[in-house]
């Protein structure tokens, strides 16, 4: 029998939402296995705690205490509830950055506890440090350039892809474009790389870099590049499309046996490192970005922000060819992110968070018209878009750069203390790099 002060209410209703209450008393709920608290993701405002009932699949009643030390039963509840099926993940969205709090949590029969769970230590994400200094660079002018997207090698090599017109050594305008721009650590050069035909690759849309020498393009078509030669090979081919319309714009991958493109039409494929697969999408609206880590899930998204009449969704790849649609809020989407697979951002009509508890807006005003969000963490995000818009999310806020207001950016990439962010002002391409 539990002591008749055991449990003590401090918002009565269907479930508590806050309660306090001592279990000191031998008396009071057993530690059982049954009950299993685990920590699914880590911020720095907030804490993402699994919870599952191990002999039941059909759930049932839950208190989770944040507890003052570990070993220790006295505590303030802070979620409470009900799950159906074999487990469920909350949210602590009151913790402070880079501390140390400890759970328990609690079966509950007829409003009392009956099992606990051991206790759960987590410690919260520090915020990063949002002290960034940038400093622009711009190529062509002779004619409209730009740089589509990037990828981030090291802290002495990265790549920038599009097209990018220049002067020939007579000053007159070059018609052979550049399609690549390579950072060496300290400086940009161009390279004219061609295709098949011996000519110019351009105007290039995507690159995905396994390795230095194991680098993928998205023209249109899909190319295979050593880094070195000047030639790349044609890996797949739209013209084999049902669709005329079908494009490959971007690329991600885990390696060269394990590959996707996506772009106009719809068109999403898939390397298997012997084949090319076409999967289908359910959507002939042009898709923008393609993300994933590991094994996880892979997202795709869509829209097109000149016609609101087009689909307008978040695309999941599983399995490697399963392809279905995540809630989404219904806004223009133009990227997504993702640290782990779960914990998903996108940007678009705003930037958007979604924890695992539905989609939330992070940041209004001048994020409308986002084209890009990468991250290296949860604590460590960057977004691009038109009108020079550079912000950094450091785990519990954004920081907004001054804008360059006539930099449209395109895309962007962030590694360590790294930012590259590319794009078009004018006639000219331009990249941005960001060091912390």
């Amino acid at each position: 029998m539990l002591e008749n002060n055991f449990w003590r209410y401090a918002v009565f209703g269907a479930f508590l939402t806050t309660l306090s209450f001592s279990c000191k008393s031998p008396t009071g709920p057993r530690t059982s296995y049954n009950v299993q608290l685990s920590a699914q993701d880590v911020g720095c405002t907030e804490v993402w705690l699994k919870i599952g009932f191990a002999d039941s699949p059909n759930g049932g009643d839950f208190a989770i205490n944040r507890v003052p030390q570990t070993g220790s039963s006295n505590g303030t509840t802070v979620i409470s509830g009900h799950f159906s099926g074999k487990d469920t993940t909350v949210v602590d969205d009151n913790v402070q950055a880079n501390k140390t709090y400890n759970y328990i949590a609690y079966r509950m029969v007829n409003g009392r506890p009956s099992e606990q769970s051991q206790t759960l230590q987590v410690r919260t994400m520090d915020t990063t440090s949002n002290n960034w200094t940038f400093q622009t660079f711009t190529f062509g002018g002779s004619q409209s350039s730009v740089l589509n997207d990037v990828a981030i090698i090291n802290d002495t090599l990265a790549y920038a892809v599009g097209e990018v017109y220049g002067y020939d050594s007579t000053g007159q305008v070059d018609q052979q474009p550049y399609g690549i721009a390579k950072w060496d650590g300290r400086s940009w050069s161009l390279i004219r790389l061609l295709d098949n035909a011996g000519y110019p690759l351009t105007p290039i849309r995507g690159i995905f870099v396994v390795s230095p020498n194991d680098i993928w393009l998205a023209a249109g078509s899909v190319y295979h590049w050593d880094g070195i030669s000047s030639q790349a090979q044609l890996s797949f081919s739209r013209l084999t499309l049902s669709d005329p319309n079908a494009t490959i714009e971007k690329l991600w991958g885990t390696s060269s046996s394990s590959l996707y493109g996506i772009g106009n039409a719809g068109t999403i494929i898939w390397y298997n490192g012997t084949v090319w697969q076409k999967l289908t999408s359910g959507t002939t609206t042009g898709i923008n970005d393609v993300w994933g880590v590991g094994n996880s899930p892979v997202y795709c998204a869509v829209s097109n922000p000149f016609d609101p009449n087009e689909d307008k969704r978040i695309l999941r790849i599983t399995g490697g060819n399963k392809v279905d649609t995540i809630k989404w809020i219904g806004r223009h989407v133009n990227s997504v992110w993702t640290p782990d697979g779960t914990h998903l951002y996108a940007c678009g009509d705003g930037v958007f968070e979604n924890d695992g508890s539905g989609w939330k807006k992070m940041v209004t005003g001048a994020s409308i018209g986002t084209s890009s969000i990468r991250g290296n963490a949860n604590n460590d995000i960057v977004v691009v878009g038109g009108y020079g818009f550079i912000a950094h999310w450091n785990g519990a806020s954004f920081r907004i750069y001054p804008p360059a207001m006539d930099v449209i950016y395109t895309s962007v990439a962030i590694t360590g203390n790294l930012i590259v962010a590319v794009g078009t002002t004018g006639a000219k391409a331009v990249v941005t790099i960001g060091r912390r």
